[in-house]
């Protein structure tokens, strides 16, 4: 472009000179007084001769450009030079860097989850030195409860009676018909009257889920709950010898495996039932109260696993 100008400005002024030859006589006349036509020749002559150079050096840098396109890109470019294009190529350039940048951001928010399962299955297991990774909350009624980790455990503290306090994954989602899920959590009831709950649960959503009770009072259950409803129903209970009672710890699993649910507490298989309702989802646990408030839960580790 800045050659284009000048080559311009070059052709205006040897116009000007031309026309001030002609006007003020500037060239050599011819004995009749009018301007010698063979100067007037040799001034064009001039003048075309300094744009076709002009135009050559255009070209030649023109084809300079190119190369380095070429050695850039490997496609082929058009040899006139133009700015614009430039500044189209740097536009373009910059939403792959953004697109890369959401990618990592992306990638890292989601590395607490592997993609793969290790030899034994294993896709999350926490110590809970953090509980970055969940969302704890309260369905319904007041938030009167306490969540926190410390010392290696996720602590959950509930000061009210009848709560329920939710604790999601939250970057894993088991998608539909590939939902088999096996989750294993380690809690131990360290405060509070010994009427408590804590729950597992799988295929969560907006919709329902399944959740596996363990009382502390050495009752259990396997329960679906319908938001359509807002109900839950339960599929089977009984109680167990194998329930540690008290303040005492308790190991114990779900698993999720096509339409068939199954209950493990401390090792032991309890029961299992099947249910198709629901075949996609989060996975969490709950700890809930009933009619008498306070109790206190540290939660030591859980692992999710698939078969």
């Amino acid at each position: 472009m800045i050659v284009q100008k000048r080559l311009l400005g070059i052709t205006i002024l040897l116009s000007f000179v031309l026309l001030g030859l002609v006007s003020c006589g500037g060239g050599t006349e011819s004995e009749d007084g009018e301007l010698d036509a063979g100067d007037i020749i040799n001034t064009l002559t001039a003048m075309d001769a300094t744009q076709i150079a002009l135009e050559e050096q255009l070209a030649e840098m023109g084809f300079q450009r190119d190369s380095q396109g070429d050695a850039q890109s490997g496609t082929d470019q058009d040899s006139s030079v133009d700015s614009g294009g430039d500044t189209q190529a740097e536009v373009d350039q910059e939403p792959a860097e953004e697109t890369s940048a959401e990618t990592q951001s992306e990638s890292e928010q989601e590395s607490s989850v592997d993609s793969q399962p290790d030899a034994d299955g294993v896709i999350y297991r926490t110590d809970f030195e953090d509980a970055d990774d969940w969302n704890t909350f309260v369905r319904s009624g007041n938030d009167n409860f306490e969540a926190s980790t410390r010392q290696g455990y996720y602590y959950i503290q509930i000061d009210g009676r009848y709560l329920r306090v939710f604790s999601i994954l939250e970057d894993l989602y088991m998608q539909r018909d590939a939902a088999d899920v096996r989750i294993e959590i380690a809690t131990e009831s360290i405060a509070g009257p010994n009427r408590n709950n804590i729950s597992l649960i799988c295929r969560y959503t907006e919709l329902g889920w399944y959740e596996f009770n363990m009382g502390s009072d050495g009752l259990w259950s396997i329960q679906i709950y319908d938001s359509a409803s807002d109900s839950y129903e339960t599929l089977y209970n009984g109680g167990s010898d194998y329930i540690n009672l008290k303040l005492l710890s308790n190991e114990f699993a779900a698993e999720c495996i096509g339409d068939e649910l199954s209950f493990y507490i401390n090792g032991q298989f309890i029961f299992s039932v099947r249910d198709s309702q629901f075949r996609e989802g989060q996975i969490g646990f709950v700890v809930s109260t009933f009619n008498i408030a306070g109790v206190g839960v540290e939660v030591d580790w859980l692992e999710v696993s698939v078969p």
